[in-house]
Parts: structure tokens; C-alpha cells; sequence
């Protein structure tokens, strides 16, 4: 593995961490493999993440972080009004659909299930409503 700076094996985990999310379920991505396929010592897991629900968190916080800015550009640069905007971010949602007969990408689904009930919820709430509000 390269030297990577303290955000970058930080973000590098939580991209490795998701791609193997999205493949496996979260219960079925396990920490040694997360670890390999990263080629991050696991010191430095429980540097950034108290623990695997932690980092499932901190996967969720990443993956809206992601959607509020996606939704934002489209809002602010896309065509037509802001209601043609939303209408096209989900039609291109339900394309993809049924395109692929699934949601590719949808982290929200994968680790809802799995990661503590309640911090989901919290963490889904206050990001929409973030993304409401702005």
C-alpha cells in the first residue's frame, strides 16, 4: 500500500469498505478481509472506528454526504424548474432500475438492516432533513 495521508486511509477504508458492503451485506464483509483488500494494518482500523458498527456508521455519514451533494448540484445546475430537476434525478433512478432490476449503490438499504436500528434512523432523518433544509 502506498503512505497514505491520516484522511486518506480513513477515506480508503470507507471506499473499500462500501464497495465490499455493496457485494456482501454488511454482516458479510468481515474485518480481516475489509483489512486485506484495503492493505490497512488493523491498528489503524480502530484508529478511525471504535468498531465495525462505528465504521458502518461512518459509511452511512459518507454515503449522504455524497447524495446531499449530488442532489444539491442537481438543484442548482440542472434544466427546468426545481420540480423537472427532482423529477429527473428520480427518473433516472427508476431508469437505472429497470435497467439493471436493482439500485446499484444503495448503501442506505445494504446497511440499514444491519447496522443498529436507531443510529440508522437517526443518522437517515438528520440527513434529509440537512438536505431539505438546504
Amino acid at each position: 500500500m502506498n503512505k497514505h495521508t491520516e484522511h486518506d486511509t480513513r477515506e480508503h477504508l470507507l471506499a473499500t469498505g462500501e464497495q465490499l458492503c455493496l457485494q456482501r451485506g454488511f454482516t458479510g464483509m468481515g474485518l480481516s478481509e475489509l483489512l486485506k483488500t484495503a492493505e490497512v494494518p488493523k491498528g489503524s482500523f480502530y484508529h478511525y472506528f471504535r468498531s465495525k458498527e462505528a465504521f458502518g456508521v461512518a459509511m452511512l455519514e459518507r454515503h449522504y454526504a455524497a447524495y446531499h451533494q449530488r442532489l444539491t448540484e442537481l438543484l442548482q445546475s440542472g434544466e427546468g424548474n426545481y420540480r423537472d430537476r427532482i423529477l429527473a434525478y428520480y427518473q433516472q433512478t427508476l431508469n437505472q432500475f429497470c435497467q439493471h432490476g436493482t439500485i446499484s449503490g444503495c448503501l442506505t438499504v445494504k446497511l440499514s438492516a444491519e447496522v443498529c436500528r436507531s443510529i440508522c434512523q437517526k443518522i437517515c432523518a438528520a440527513q434529509w432533513i440537512k438536505g431539505l433544509a438546504a
